[in-house]
């Protein structure tokens, strides 16, 4: 974000400094603005779903301790519902997946298999998507 700090950066504490070196209120509120207004993220809406992986589909999935992101995986929330796919709750019990809008959804395992996985919720100007995987 330094390159665009005088435009996005924000003053959320209120002392007349936006300062996000010194101040964890305009740090958080400067990256939620460089989120929203570069990235097309929601307030209220989460940036990505943990889900879990069925135990018959984490051999496809890489196996490596890399970061990996399988966009050319990308299927409907209703169809990764169907193949088992569920959301990671509070205290990291799996749960039904509810997704609004059916959108189309890619898995990202951000330290490779074995580890957990995400979906990175629908949210930036590139994604014709326009609802939001709800956590609830």
């Amino acid at each position: 974000m330094p390159d665009s700090f005088e435009t996005l950066a924000v003053d959320f504490d209120g002392d007349g400094l936006a300062d996000v070196v010194n101040s964890e209120r305009d740090a958080l509120a400067s990256a939620a603005n460089h989120l929203q207004r570069r990235g097309g993220w929601t307030a209220g809406v989460p940036v990505y779903i943990e889900v879990t992986v069925p135990p018959a589909q984490q051999a496809e999935a890489v196996a490596t301790a890399q970061s990996t992101r399988m966009a050319q995986r990308a299927r409907k929330a209703s169809e990764w519902a169907a193949a088992g796919w569920q959301a990671v709750g509070s205290g990291g019990a799996p749960r039904p997946l509810q997704v609004a809008g059916d959108p189309m959804l890619a898995p990202f395992f951000p330290v490779g298999q074995p580890g957990p996985a995400f979906w990175p919720a629908p949210t930036s100007p590139r994604s014709s998507a326009t609802t939001i995987p709800s956590a609830t």
